[in-house]
């Protein structure tokens, strides 16, 4: 965005719940319809996404992002595609409760099934349109594509189709000679830096998404989270680890580990469900245990490339002192400052500051905030934010975050407000709450990006 969309914005209303933005202008209304969000953050993606996390940056206009995938929301009819191979959307799993393709289809409202088509239309390429997936993935993946989505457009997997499955096998087989060679190796084969490293993954990894009790499933998922946080210290000297690191990779292992299962399940006719990490850790375990030594490791290596393609691009926010964090920090108490000062000055006049409680919202990415449901949608929108758009981006969600509770908070002493932003009433969202937290974001970033 140019500093010139600041002029003749909408005023913001923030009172305590997700703000929308309020203006007399007809053509506002008060609150965006989704097809007018989709339609202009589409094109927001296009603008902003680079043709990777890791990859070079790739413009087109608004009209070109929107036409890449068909306009507004809706548009497209739906389609009954299944074009897309072992890697896409019938191996990576339905809805709740459904099996197979077309059990899935008939339990999706019109909308759903249109976006689907939109997504299919896309993957069913020769050459993926990353501007347009992106444009299209920034207001949500139907969840039985994101696997594919996420690995087209971290870059891990290659946009053009002839060349996937190879380049894919390639990396997999690589992250399993970074096991033998990096891991299974003994404390005196390490450096004094590697073993404290490896010490500290140790502590950290069962500290992990505690109400997820498929993280305390040591056999498999806490050694997989282990490996692939040490592997990737290891090979990134410059950055290491830093505590943090493994709530970011929860929700690349819940993605490709469901795809695994999603798949498994299909091929015995059993129903699969969307959230089976859910239950209790003997259902996790049962269900992980039916899975082959090779799909697990194919889900692992998924999730650590995944996760160093998304690294790669805040490395500042994860080396010395992060000095990355140390800015978005800075820039989120500017914003809140600009759209509500009375609940900043509040906030500040109790001896709080910023970093105490949004440190920990950017180092984690916010996902120590919010549920996996609400985690896999925020997901989707910073991996069509790309590299260069994400560090950005999620000051704005920051902001939103924290202004979203501003009522309560202005109602709070220091004490209160400490525990209240350390443990935000988020953990009942859908991705409705996140969907709209997101858009309060995005009309931040319109008002405010380029500004001084």
């Amino acid at each position: 965005m140019h500093s010139g969309a600041t002029r003749n914005m909408p005023r913001v209303v923030a009172s305590g719940r997700l703000a929308v933005a309020a203006s007399p202008s007809p053509a506002l209304g008060g609150v965006p319809s989704s097809d007018a969000m989709e339609e202009a953050q589409g094109a927001h993606a296009g603008l902003t996404s680079d043709a990777s996390l890791g990859g070079e940056s790739s413009h087109v206009s608004p009209s070109e992002s929107r036409r890449a995938f068909g306009g507004g929301a809706g548009s497209a009819e739906p389609s009954d595609s299944t074009g897309l191979g072992s890697d896409q959307l019938t191996q990576a799993g339905g809805v709740d409760g459904a099996t197979g393709e077309g059990a899935a289809r008939n339990q999706m409202t019109d909308f759903e099934k249109s976006r689907l088509a939109k997504f299919e239309k896309l993957l069913n390429t020769d050459v993926v349109d990353m501007n347009a997936l992106k444009a299209l993935s920034w207001n949500g993946v139907p969840h039985s594509l994101r696997p594919t989505c996420w690995r087209l457009m971290t870059g891990y997997a290659p946009a053009k189709a002839v060349r996937r499955d190879a380049a894919l096998e390639r990396k997999r087989q690589d992250y399993r000679d970074y096991v033998s060679e990096l891991w299974q190796i003994s404390d005196e084969d390490r450096t004094e830096e590697e073993r404290k490293t490896f010490h500290q993954v140790l502590i950290d990894a069962p500290r992990t998404a505690p109400e997820c009790p498929l993280f305390r499933d040591e056999e498999t998922v806490q050694l997989a989270l282990r490996r692939m946080l040490y592997i990737r210290a290891a090979r990134n000297p410059a950055s290491g680890y830093v505590q943090g690191l493994n709530d970011v990779a929860t929700p690349f292992m819940l993605i490709f580990y469901g795809e695994q299962v999603a798949a498994a399940q299909e091929a015995r006719g059993v129903p699969h469900q969307r959230d089976w990490y859910a239950g209790s850790l003997e259902q996790a375990q049962a269900t992980l245990a039916s899975l082959s030594e090779e799909a697990l490791l194919t889900a692992e290596a998924d999730a650590y490339w995944s996760l160093c393609a998304l690294l790669d691009g805040v490395q500042d926010h994860y080396t010395a002192a992060q000095p990355g964090i140390q800015r978005l920090v800075y820039r989120v108490r500017e914003l809140c400052f600009r759209v509500d000062a009375p609940c900043c000055h509040h906030i500040e006049d109790n001896g709080l500051e910023f970093l105490q409680f949004a440190f920990r919202w950017a180092n984690c990415l916010l996902l120590r905030e919010v549920p996996p449901i609400c985690a896999f949608r925020l997901f989707d929108t910073f991996l069509a934010e790309g590299s260069h758009g994400l560090p950005s981006f999620l000051s704005y969600c920051c902001a939103a975050l924290l202004l979203n509770f501003s009522k309560q908070v202005l109602e709070m002493e220091f004490q209160d407000m400490v525990m209240f932003l350390q443990n935000l009433p988020t953990q009942d969202w859908k991705e409705n709450e996140m969907s709209m937290l997101l858009s309060q974001a995005y009309l931040f970033q319109a008002m405010f990006s380029g500004a001084s």
